[in-house]
């Protein structure tokens, strides 16, 4: 299933013996209350079956087992509205919008409710306005301004800077055989891995893991305010290449979870 994202992440791979792998490279972010809208791609074999789509609160364990990955039953209702697979196994939907939010939407089976494809879906609260030089160059310290609407709070706000070619090449391999104690997660950036075991505890810990293996042409930049707006600094190095790096801004309220993200192709000259 591939809805009109907003959002890039590295798209999951193949493994051995129960892993998975997604159908796509962009996982979407909307805001509160925009239409929701993709594309479902399946099989041939799928042709003239009626299916029914099925949105509910992000949980790791029912996404990992709706998915196969875990052993475990999952009770999912149809909610949305239906959709008729065309001649090769596809079709489009629209959703209307919801709170903000991390949801999962599944497409069902009507005859047997059998997950036909799940997707995480993340809904913020509003737009986020990113700043930046009008040129940047290797060495530079590069200012980001973030600003997202928004009342007073705990808020953390963050920018990372990676070269584009590293960052579309990442994969992320999930590995299992049915029990939360034997999943396996591994991220791949650049030739560097970090391997997860069970289901992350944390946020903190898992953004750490992920820093440790950036490459070298990378920054990143984390500061708290008691307003989503700050000014955030990039440190680069003189010897970076020249050329195309993505950019990802994100701010996190305390309770709440992500109000804002964008993610912008920037260049280095």
């Amino acid at each position: 299933m591939e809805l009109e994202a907003k959002i890039m992440i590295p798209a999951p791979a193949a493994g051995e013996n129960g892993s998975w792998t997604y159908p796509f490279r962009a996982y979407p972010a909307y805001q509160e209350n925009e239409s929701i809208s993709g594309t479902f791609w399946g099989d041939r074999s799928l042709a003239g079956v009626n299916a029914s789509l099925c949105i509910s609160a992000f949980g790791m364990s029912d996404f990992l087992s709706a998915l196969g990955i875990l052993n475990q039953s999952v009770n999912l209702t149809p909610q949305g509205p239906q959709v008729l697979l065309n001649g090769t196994g596809d079709a489009a939907f629209r959703l209307q919008g919801r709170r903000m939010g991390l949801y999962t939407l599944y497409l069902l089976d009507d005859l047997n409710l059998t997950v036909l494809s799940a997707a995480p879906l993340l809904i913020t609260r509003g737009g986020l306005e990113v700043e930046l030089p009008e040129n940047l160059s290797a060495g530079q310290i590069i200012k980001v301004g973030l600003n997202a609407s928004g009342p007073a709070g705990n808020y953390t706000l963050a920018a990372l800077m990676l070269p584009l070619d590293s960052y579309s090449s990442s994969t992320l391999a999930l590995f299992g055989n049915g029990t939360r104690e034997n999943l396996t997660a591994q991220l791949t950036i650049s030739n560097q891995s970090i391997q997860l075991q069970g289901l992350p505890e944390g946020y903190e810990q898992l953004l750490n893991q992920i820093l440790s293996i950036l490459p070298e042409n990378s920054s990143a930049a984390v500061q708290e305010s008691p307003r989503p707006q700050a000014k955030l600094y990039l440190l680069t190095d003189p010897d970076w290449q020249k050329g195309k790096y993505m950019l990802i801004c994100a701010i996190y309220a305390s309770g709440q979870g992500i109000v804002a993200i964008r993610q912008s192709i920037i260049e280095v000259v």
